[in-house]
């Protein structure tokens, strides 16, 4: 909302301080009453349906203390803050269809979802998106490490590799060429590394 930008600053708020769970939240605030210099908003969960956010927007704004109508092909309220969406950048302006599928997604894959998000929504928010991520999404690791060993064990080879020591009387460290196979594992699948290491694998 464009004039948004012009608003004075924050003012105290006990509300904003409020304890949520883990789903993504915005804060929204009453434009009007805000240029009024009154405090109207609240917190609405943002993993729900467009329509579900709708009914529970309009109750808000209908409470609103200045009584105001918004000006015509404006929503009358903006999102002031948001938590639980991992730091994922994209303005949120008023489209609730796409507050409402980055919210989904989110809730429901957590940070794996951002992480696809920051590398193919372009810009795009739409149901589409979520849509591929379910198709294309096969795993999360803690590090590039454990998937390694977990993709070894997958395969057999770790297994094999211990059997051929046995059958040779190799007893000194004997292992395989990690970073070779790492770089061809990324050539087989999509690897996405999130925060603190966090390894996000899809299919291509």
């Amino acid at each position: 909302m464009e004039h948004t930008k012009e608003l004075a600053p924050r003012r105290s708020d006990p509300e904003r301080g409020h304890s949520t769970d883990e789903s993504p939240w915005i804060y929204i605030t009453s434009a009007a009453d805000y240029l009024a210099n009154v405090r109207h908003s609240a917190w609405i969960r943002a993993d729900q349906t467009p329509e579900e956010m709708q009914a529970q927007i309009d109750a808000f704004m209908e409470a609103s203390p200045a009584l105001r109508s918004a000006a015509p092909g404006e929503p009358g309220w903006f999102i002031e803050e948001k938590i639980g969406f991992y730091g994922y950048g994209p303005y949120l302006g008023d489209e609730l269809t796409e507050i409402s599928t980055i919210g989904r997604g989110i809730a429901e894959y957590g940070e794996a979802f951002v992480a696809y998000a920051m590398e193919h929504g372009g810009g795009r928010h739409d149901e589409t998106l979520l849509t591929e991520f379910e198709e294309y999404f096969v795993a999360e690791y803690a590090d590039a490490e454990i998937c390694l060993d977990e993709f070894l064990e997958s395969m057999g080879w770790s297994q094999a590799l211990e059997e051929f020591k046995a059958v040779q009387g190799i007893d000194c460290p004997l292992d395989f060429d990690r970073s070779c196979i790492w770089e061809k594992y990324k050539q087989a699948w999509e690897v996405i590394e999130g925060r603190n290491g966090i390894i996000y694998v899809f299919n291509t």
